[in-house]
């Protein structure tokens, strides 16, 4: 067990390195002995479990996938426990769509990506209204554009978020713009990825993203003109 732990902080530990939630790896250690120690004595715990593979879920999309794997067997075991904790199915379905991006074979990865998204779909649909379900979604899915459904869910979330629960989201408006523009791009729908570009220059002026946002429109107008 000592060595597992070892490994783990060596892997991260060069710099103390801070990942998403603001927990550092020393922190995550703990939380993983924390939860560990509680399974050993009621491996039913259906809380702890996806508390514990959310910790390694962390590490996993930080590069260690071995950590991956171990959170995927998590989160299925916690919703094997509990069916109804639809967070488990959504985590789950997040890291089967980022052990695609490792998977070359393509049978396996198509299964994994299909797979993803349907656990994802049910949870959001569950919860049509949490902000974290649909965040974690379309982050999850923009990895997978060459998927068109994948897109589609992104577009769907996006919009929806910027629709119903605008102010919640200010922090990442900037990212959604610009990334549903790049899907619009992508899409050839160049009406609305010039809408939303115009969004940008006027909602966040005087910043890089702004400025790229000018360029994209003229490059586009440029097109639209060609054809």
């Amino acid at each position: 067990m000592f060595k597992k732990y070892f490994f783990i902080f060596i892997l991260f530990s060069s710099t103390l390195i801070t990942f998403s939630g603001s927990l550092n790896i020393v922190e995550i250690i703990e939380g993983i002995q924390k939860y560990e120690k509680i399974i050993s004595i009621n491996p039913d715990d259906a809380i702890s479990t996806l508390e514990l593979a959310k910790l390694y879920e962390i590490l996993g999309k930080n590069g260690d996938r071995e950590s991956l794997e171990t959170a995927k067997i998590l989160f299925e075991k916690a919703f094997r426990i509990d069916e109804d904790l639809n967070e488990a199915h959504l985590r789950y379905g997040s890291v089967l769509a980022k052990i695609s991006e490792y998977t070359w074979f393509s049978p396996i990865k198509l299964w994994y990506v299909n797979t993803a998204f349907k656990e994802m779909e049910m949870a959001v649909n569950l919860e049509f209204d949490n902000i974290e379900f649909r965040l974690i979604r379309a982050e999850s899915c923009y990895n997978l554009l060459e998927f068109e459904f994948c897109e589609n869910a992104i577009i769907t979330d996006y919009k929806y978020l910027l629709e119903n629960f605008e102010s919640e989201i200010y922090d990442q408006k900037l990212k959604i713009y610009s990334r549903l523009a790049k899907i619009f791009e992508l899409k050839k729908d160049f009406y609305s990825a010039i809408e939303i570009y115009n969004k940008i220059i006027k909602e966040f002026p005087n910043t890089i993203e702004s400025q790229r946002a000018e360029k994209s429109i003229d490059l586009l107008l440029g097109i639209q003109k060609v054809k």
